[in-house]
């Protein structure tokens, strides 16, 4: 029987294409996949729980506008001990003290004024710092999904691979059977046999890695079923510059340290306050009494005072001002640590850029090499069954249809990524893959022109966050689905290795072709 060898090959291409990523089973798009990271990765949530502490913090500064009320209240035995004086009678007695105080600050330098502001710009600071890490793990949920992908899909040509040189092997044997063929041959068709399944094992402990990164960032394992290949559905801006200028305006890491500017310049006028007297005025109503009227010391004590208080400190040997300058420096630190991050954003988006424009380019000359390829292979083919050609000959245009195939899908899938890329150094990632493209935003008060809302924590800590009945510490996938087998372990029983994922899945295809 004569083997189609190009045939064979392009079965790779149509079970990639088909097989792997367009089911009828619920697909988890890389969009659903974001979504949920969105809202379920630690990493993110914890970066949300900073912004409610900083919201506190907020609350805390703006209660000294407020006056303070402090209760003291004294039950007390004295005893007298050996007295020298005659005045005072030798006896034991109780006391009680009861003072209610209120404290009013009516000046401290600005001191108040400027703290608020330094914690208005430290929850703004926190709230584009969530979104900062929200953009990150969008972008590592985005690169993994697309890791797992690629690593079947190349899973899938090494197993291909294996399938042809088998097939090969299979026919060799039948000609040395047959006297028509030399040992020599027989012997390298078996190594490159083996080679062709080193290769496959060490694809699939590249897809073993792949699928851990997706469980680190998701929370559970994937299911290459439900996986949809993502398909790219925005304009990349027409030139660099203009990508440049949306990127350092909406990117929020540069948000981030413009707000860690602002709030370094309130607290370096809040530190001048130091300058200036501290004046409160204070009203305190003191209520004291005694058990024994007749010891000649202590009397009933109502006095009712309402006084104003000024301290002003005139010497702490420098620390005032060393204090002011410490915290201009910070200005100028933040300042510089802004502009580096600029220099970061650009040399992001430089690098996605030229991943765009390059494998572009790129990805025409592979096409046009897997073509040349297989056409050699199908050639080959032909010489070899009429003698003029070597099984070496075979072997290596085998090799080179099976390399084609590898870069192509290599560059396929960082050319994909490096859309994402762009989108990402340009702080437009999050938006562009989920949506609602507020939601996030507004969870802190952000592009919203709502009244802001504090939302407060509360106990008690839930430690099964999936309600998979595993709790947490001992959970390896805390963020499985509720209708899964779940093992002891916490992650979903493992039904196949990722070989069989891919025969399962061709055979699927297979018996719908064959329905139709």
């Amino acid at each position: 029987m004569k083997f189609n060898a190009k045939k064979h090959l392009l079965s790779v291409v149509a079970a990639s294409s088909l097989g792997l990523f367009s089911t009828n089973v619920s697909a988890l798009t890389l969009q659903e996949s974001v979504t949920e990271v969105l809202n379920t990765n630690p990493v993110i949530v914890e970066r949300l729980k900073n912004y409610r502490v900083t919201q506190q913090d907020l609350k805390i500064a703006e209660s000294e506008y407020y006056p303070r009320v402090d209760l003291r209240a004294v039950a007390g035995y004295n005893d007298p001990g050996e007295l020298k004086t005659s005045r005072v009678a030798d006896i034991n007695y109780n006391n009680y003290e009861t003072a209610l105080t209120i404290t009013q600050n009516i000046f401290d330098g600005f001191g108040t004024m400027h703290k608020v502001d330094y914690q208005e710009a430290r929850i703004l600071a926190a709230g584009y710092h969530y979104l900062e890490t929200a953009n990150d793990m969008a972008f590592r949920m985005t690169n993994a999904y697309l890791n797992v992908l690629r690593a079947y899909e190349l899973l899938q040509t090494s197993l291909e691979n294996v399938e042809i040189v088998e097939s090969l092997y299979e026919k060799v044997n039948i000609l040395y059977d047959g006297g028509y063929t030399t040992d020599s041959e027989v012997q390298k068709i078996k190594s490159a046999l083996s080679l062709a399944k080193a290769n496959l094992t060490v694809q699939k402990h590249n897809t073993l890695d792949a699928e851990k990164a997706y469980r680190r960032i998701l929370g559970r394992l994937p299911e290459i079923e439900v996986m949809k290949k993502p398909i790219v559905d925005f304009e990349v801006p027409e030139s660099i510059e203009r990508a440049a200028m949306v990127a350092i305006k909406n990117n929020p890491s540069i948000m981030v340290s413009h707000y860690n500017i602002e709030g370094a310049q309130a607290l370096h006028k809040q530190r001048k306050k130091e300058y200036y007297p501290k004046i409160d005025f204070e009203v305190a109503q003191h209520y004291n009494d005694v058990s024994r009227l007749d010891n000649g010391f202590d009397r009933p004590d109502d006095r009712l005072r309402a006084r104003v208080i000024m301290t002003f400190n005139l010497y702490k040997g420098g620390a005032d001002k060393a204090d002011i300058q410490k915290h201009l420096s910070t200005i100028h630190q933040e300042v510089e640590i802004q502009r580096d991050l600029q220099r970061q954003v650009v040399e992001s988006l430089d690098f996605s850029w030229n991943a765009y424009d390059m494998i572009k380019l790129q990805l025409k000359d592979l096409k046009e090499y897997r073509g040349f390829a297989e056409k050699t292979l199908d050639l080959y083919k032909e010489e070899y069954d009429m003698g003029r050609r070597t099984l070496l000959d075979l072997l290596s245009a085998q090799g080179d249809v099976i390399n084609s195939r590898i870069e192509i899908i290599q560059a396929e899938y960082e050319y994909l990524f490096a859309h994402y890329r762009i989108l990402d150094a340009m702080g437009l990632l999050v938006k562009h893959l989920t949506d609602d493209t507020n939601t996030i935003a507004q969870n802190v008060n952000i592009n919203t022109n709502e009244k802001a809302h504090f939302i407060k924590d509360t106990l008690p800590i839930i430690y099964d966050v999936d309600n998979d009945k595993i709790v947490d510490s001992v959970d390896l996938c805390n963020n499985s689905l509720s209708d899964k087998d779940i093992m002891p372990y916490g992650c979903e029983q493992d039904k196949h290795d990722s070989v069989q994922a891919i025969k399962t899945l061709n055979s699927k295809q297979n018996n719908k072709k064959e329905g139709n």
